[in-house]
């Protein structure tokens, strides 16, 4: 069964931001906007809200490969 199809609204004013021109920084926001969860759940006896994500430094840098 396919995966249902989620969706990430993006702001335009994210251009102003000020890490917008820092590729790595966007990157790690980008990625982390993507993994966040959306909805309640537990990850290894940790409660993890909507929006939340569990990572960590070692496995976001493997995963961008940074």
């Amino acid at each position: 069964m396919t995966e249902r199809t989620t969706f990430v609204k993006l702001d335009r004013n994210i251009q102003r931001w000020r890490w917008y021109t820092n590729a790595n920084v966007l990157r790690v926001f980008i990625h982390l906007l993507l993994n966040a969860s959306i909805s309640e759940r537990e990850y290894e006896s940790i409660q993890i809200g909507r929006g939340e994500v569990a990572i960590t430094y070692d496995s976001l840098s493997s995963a961008l490969r940074l």
